[in-house]
């Protein structure tokens, strides 16, 4: 058996990192790098840091426009799916990068599997959510991270070859979490002192007003507690172009691979985020966070109040992020959330219902 990975993110690159690794040893994987994250720190050095295979192909994509990057990846797995001929092609989530597998390859007639299938934030203004239908209305085995997206699905009228699988990010999770990564030596951190912070999704840069309150948000939170900033290119170079500034007890870091943020994201306070993945991450490790975004895909979280979905930024959200700082007991109450289907073992299930077929 043959099954081709297409992948070209940070995310991607983290929530298959396990699969890439284990998978070898039960059929044959030809992994494809699109190229999509570009950026040094965000692909290539993960690979070597994740202790991922060498990639079989790497795409080379333009850097601007987004209809570019689609051609071009378009032309190149047509070529590679031609010439590999895989029994199936696996994407995950819900990337351009997928996206593209996934239509290329049935296409080509090529069977899809989508790890991470049946989730939906139902926003469709979000580029990811256009994606998660598109590659769902021509997947043939769907893995699901939770059950609420295997009711999505069943809502949509897909019941056939679907299977829960739980989510690949706490196999990558676990094993991160047990790196030696001296981050919080570096930046004289200690456990529960620190919050973390991360903005990086364009649509939180449409609206200028909105941004502003965020980043305002960020600066009050960083005098009452010290806040780490991975900042993002495209959210650096959007401050600097807009000239907005970060307060000086915002500390501002280069975006980091994945071991030392695990660690930052594991003894961290709590997390202001607009990221997908980390909304996972920091449940696995009982770790408040406060979603900076309309909607969210994680929808569980929510409705247990593990995390906190803030569409807007007004008094109410400034409040809850200081009542999670100063009041401990509020605090340890959200820590003791248990919350459903975060359990490491995603990706063996995965492999063993894919050797099934």
């Amino acid at each position: 058996m043959k099954v081709a990975v297409v992948l070209g993110t940070r995310p991607e690159f983290i929530k298959l990192s396990s699969f890439l690794r284990e998978a070898p040893q039960s059929f044959n994987v030809v992994s494809i790098h699109t190229g999509q994250h570009y950026d040094l720190n965000m692909s290539q050095n993960m690979i070597k840091e994740l202790k991922l295979p060498k990639m079989n192909y790497q795409i080379k994509l333009p850097k601007s426009g987004f209809e570019n990057q689609l051609a071009k990846m378009s032309q190149e797995l047509t070529k590679i799916f031609v010439k590999e001929k895989p029994d199936y092609i696996l994407v995950q989530g819900d990337t351009n990068s997928a996206m593209m597998g996934a239509v290329i390859g049935r296409r080509l007639g090529i069977d899809i599997i989508h790890v991470e299938a049946g989730c939906r934030s139902f926003d469709m203004r979000s580029p990811e959510e256009q994606n998660r239908k598109i590659i769902d209305s021509i997947t043939t085995l769907y893995f699901c991270a939770d059950k609420k997206s295997i009711q999505h699905l069943a809502h949509e009228g897909v019941k056939k070859k679907v299977y829960f699988s739980g989510s690949t990010v706490f196999d990558a999770a676990k094993w991160a979490s047990l790196s030696q990564a001296k981050i919080l030596k570096d930046l004289k951190l200690s456990e529960g002192t620190y919050i973390v912070a991360t903005l990086h999704r364009a649509e939180n840069m449409d609206d200028l007003t909105e941004f502003l309150k965020k980043i305002d948000l960020i600066n009050k939170v960083s005098e009452e507690m010290p806040v780490v900033f991975p900042i993002h290119p495209r959210t650096k170079n959007f401050l600097k172009d807009k000239g907005i500034s970060l307060a000086k007890t915002v500390k501002v870091i280069s975006p980091q691979t994945y071991l030392p943020f695990i660690l930052l994201l594991k003894n961290c306070r709590l997390v202001l985020s607009d990221s997908g993945g980390i909304q996972e991450e920091a449940a696995f490790f009982d770790r408040p966070c406060l979603i900076l975004r309309e909607a969210t895909e994680w929808t569980r979280l929510v409705d247990i109040k593990k995390n906190f979905l803030v569409k807007k930024i007004d008094k109410k959200a400034e409040k809850l992020v200081f009542k999670l700082i100063q009041d401990e007991a509020f605090y340890q109450s959200n820590r003791k959330i248990k919350a459903p289907e975060i359990n490491s073992g995603a990706t063996q299930k995965i492999i063993q219902r894919i050797l099934k077929q």
